[in-house]
């Protein structure tokens, strides 16, 4: 519902709104105008962009999954750290990624929390590795043998590595 201003002020002081347009399902129907008109003509902007920025970011982090195991696998090709297969499955170990930390690692934060004081936070690196090895078991679910770390070692160096290169191409982009 569409509202403005109508006329001065009354003797009260308050100002007076008058209702200038309504639409109801039954008149949209009525005028033949589709729901897609509609919506398409009114498009939120906000929600557009907010779209768009979530799918810029996980192409963004996708990428910055795919060249942290490239060059890890560039580094070390006899060993082969990270089998990636395709940029689709890099983006799909990228929601992975993202769906572990925000699920399975701040329990495993919460449970090694003493074993963390003693190290002085350097467990949080391997408490890192152990969430990165967690993400190919997910990634094969849709893609079987897209996506696989060969030790927890690897897992932790290729977790710090995507964290040191997806916040760089993030401060680029910006």
């Amino acid at each position: 519902m569409l509202i403005r201003r109508f006329g001065g002020q009354h003797d009260t002081g308050m100002v007076r709104f008058q209702r200038v347009m309504t639409i109801s399902s039954e008149r949209i129907e009525r005028i033949g105008i589709t729901i897609f008109q509609i919506a398409n003509s009114h498009l939120p902007t906000l929600w557009y962009h907010a779209l768009m920025n979530f799918i810029f970011k996980l192409l963004l982090d996708g990428l910055g999954v795919y060249l942290s195991a490239m060059a890890l696998n560039t580094l070390f090709p006899s060993a082969q750290p990270v089998h990636l297969s395709t940029y689709l499955v890099a983006i799909i170990a990228s929601i992975c990624i993202s769906l572990v930390n925000h699920t399975v690692r701040p329990i495993m934060k919460i449970i090694t929390f003493p074993i963390n004081i003693v190290t002085l936070g350097l467990f949080g690196f391997i408490v890192n590795g152990i969430a990165i090895m967690l993400v190919p078991y997910l990634v094969n679910i849709f893609v079987p043998g897209g996506f696989a770390i060969n030790g927890l070692w690897w897992a932790v160096i290729f977790s710090a590595l995507v964290s040191f290169v997806q916040s760089t191409l993030h401060v680029l982009v910006k």
